[in-house]
């Protein structure tokens, strides 16, 4: 079963992630089956926690968003995978 976290959460810390290091010091991913669902906000992958794992990254942008926004940005220190994203506009 997946777990969604819909919307930003500047809560969400890697903690509850369960990233962290091994005994051997590499950074573990948190476990896969995640999935980021938003609704007329982007995906800013530097707020999330790093190293991202997520299977699905999912962005809906609706016509009451009354200014031009890209759907996800992936920029300088986003580290990890995503195995899909899907922007629909």
């Amino acid at each position: 079963m997946s777990k969604i976290i819909k919307g930003y959460n500047p809560g969400l810390t890697t903690s509850s992630l369960n990233v962290g290091r091994n005994k051997t010091g590499v950074t573990e991913l948190p476990p896969s089956g995640q999935q980021v669902i938003l609704t007329n906000q982007r995906f800013v992958g530097i707020n999330y926690p790093q190293p991202l794992n997520y299977d699905l990254v999912k962005v809906t942008i609706d016509a009451t968003v009354n200014v031009r926004m890209d759907g996800a940005l992936l920029g300088g220190g986003c580290t990890g995978r995503i195995g899909r994203i899907e922007i629909d506009t």
